[in-house]
C-alpha cells in the first residue's frame, strides 16, 4: 500500500510536467506566448500584517490553508471588526495565493485557486494573491505553470532563509517566467488535469483508508496473540499462573534462587580456570602434538627462557617468529598461571624496570614489550 502511494504521488508529478509542457491534450501546432508573470497580472500584493484577535468574527486564512493546488477553507483564525474593515485584503474568487513564508522551503511559493464556494475571507501577509485578466491567463492554469516544471524550479532558485523561515518576495514572483498557451487549450489543459488528478485523489483516499484498516487489524490480532485468543485453546493445559508458581516452588525446593545461580556460575568458571592445562600441569613441549595451538606457543616462550634472566618481548617474540596477537595471548596466560611475572613499567620515553616487592601492587599498566622474568614461585620447576 505505501508503494502504491508512492506511484501515485509520481504520477501525480508527471501529469503536471505534462500539463506544463503541452504534451497532455493536443495542440495542433498552436504558439505558447513566453512572458513573466509581472507582465500579465494585475495584483501581486501581500494580505493583512495583522495579528488574529478574536475567537470569533472576520475569517482569515493561516498560512497551513494554502497547499499545492489546494486551499483547505477550514484553516482560518479570526479577526475583530466587521469584513470591511479589512476589504484590501478580502480575496475573491478566482485569486491564486502563494505562499510567501514558511518553515519548510518545500511548500515556499505553493499556490492554490480560490474557489467559487470559499466565504469572505482575508488572507494575511504571508500569502501573497495574484489576479491576472481572465481573458488572457485562466487562474487554474497559472497555479499549474507555478506548480511544476521552469515555473517551480524557478521559485526554489529564488528562495532565501532568514531566522529559520524561507520565503520568496513579490518581486520574486513578478519576475517569474511562464509560457501561456491559447485560451482554448489552457481550458483543455486544465479539465484532463482535473479529470486525472480526481482519480488519483480517490485512490489516495482509498489508500489511507486501507492503510489505516490494516493499522488497525495490525493492533487486533497483538492484542488477540498475548490474550490467548489467536489459537485453540486445549482446556487441559496447565494455567500460566499455575505453571509459574510450581516453577517458583522448584526453584525454592532447590534453593536456586537468581543470586545462588550467578554464584554457582561463578564457581563453576573458576573452577574450570583452575583446572586449566596452564595450572593444572607443565606446558607440554613443542613436539607433543597432543597440546593446543595456544598452550604450544606458551611451551616455546617458556623453553626459551633462562632463569634469573630478564627478557624483552623482541627478545623471544622475534626469533620465535610470534605475531602480536600471539604474544600477547600465551603471555597473559602465562602470567595468569604464575609461569611468569612483569618486572617492570614504562615510563616517560625509556623503559624502567623495578623487581617487584612482597605485597606491591600488581595492578599498574603493564607493557609486554618491556622485560620479563620466570617467576620465582615457579622457578625451580623449570630449571
Amino acid at each position: 500500500l505505501k508503494r502504491v502511494k508512492a506511484n501515485l504521488k509520481r504520477y501525480k508529478a508527471a501529469v503536471l510536467k505534462a500539463a506544463v509542457e503541452g504534451t497532455i491534450v493536443d495542440q495542433d501546432n498552436s504558439t505558447w506566448e513566453v512572458t513573466s508573470l509581472g507582465a500579465v497580472a494585475t495584483t501581486i500584493r501581500n494580505g493583512f500584517s495583522g495579528k488574529p484577535d478574536a475567537e470569533a468574527g472576520t475569517r482569515i486564512f493561516r498560512i497551513s490553508a494554502v497547499r499545492p493546488l489546494r486551499l483547505d477553507l477550514d484553516e482560518v483564525r479570526y479577526l475583530s471588526g466587521e469584513i470591511v474593515d479589512y476589504s484590501p485584503s478580502v480575496v475573491l474568487a478566482g485569486d491564486v495565493l502563494f505562499t510567501r513564508y514558511n518553515g519548510n522551503p518545500e511548500l515556499v511559493g505553493v499556490c492554490a485557486v480560490v474557489p467559487e464556494n470559499c466565504p469572505e475571507t482575508v488572507h494575511p501577509d504571508k500569502l501573497i494573491r495574484v489576479v491576472t485578466p481572465r481573458e488572457i491567463l485562466i487562474p487554474e492554469m497559472l497555479a499549474l505553470l507555478a506548480s511544476a516544471g521552469e515555473g517551480r524550479s524557478f521559485i526554489k532558485s529564488k528562495t532565501r532563509t532568514t531566522a529559520g523561515q524561507a520565503g520568496i518576495s513579490g518581486g520574486d514572483l513578478k519576475a517569474l517566467p511562464i509560457k501561456i498557451p491559447p485560451l482554448k487549450i489552457q481550458h483543455q489543459i486544465v479539465a484532463e488535469v482535473e479529470r486525472r488528478l480526481s482519480i488519483v485523489a480517490e485512490a489516495e483516499a482509498q489508500v489511507d483508508a486501507n492503510l489505516r484498516r490494516a493499522d488497525r487489524l495490525r493492533q487486533s490480532i497483538l492484542k488477540q496473540a498475548f490474550s490467548g485468543q489467536l489459537v485453540p485453546q486445549d482446556e487441559n493445559d496447565e494455567p500460566a499462573s499455575e505453571m509459574l508458581e510450581r516453577i517458583r516452588n522448584d526453584v525454592r525446593a532447590n534453593n536456586h534462587s537468581p543470586q545462588t545461580v550467578l554464584k554457582t556460575q561463578k564457581r563453576v568458571q573458576k573452577r574450570a580456570n583452575i583446572n586449566s592445562p596452564l595450572r593444572k600441569k607443565p606446558l607440554p613441549s613443542v613436539a607433543e602434538t597432543t597440546a593446543t595451538y595456544g598452550d604450544a606457543i606458551a611451551s616455546r616462550i617458556l623453553a626459551a627462557m633462562q632463569p634469573d634472566r630478564e627478557y624483552a618481548r623482541a627478545d623471544l617474540a622475534d626469533p620465535l617468529g610470534l605475531t602480536t596477537g600471539q604474544w600477547n595471548v600465551a603471555i597473559q596466560g602465562l602470567k595468569r598461571a604464575g609461569m611468569v611475572r612483569q618486572v617492570g613499567e614504562k615510563r616517560g620515553r625509556g623503559m624502567n624496570w623495578s623487581e617487584q616487592k612482597e605485597g606491591e601492587d600488581d595492578n599498574r599498566k603493564e607493557y609486554w614489550r618491556g622485560s620479563c622474568s620466570l617467576s620465582g614461585r615457579r622457578r625451580q620447576g623449570f630449571d
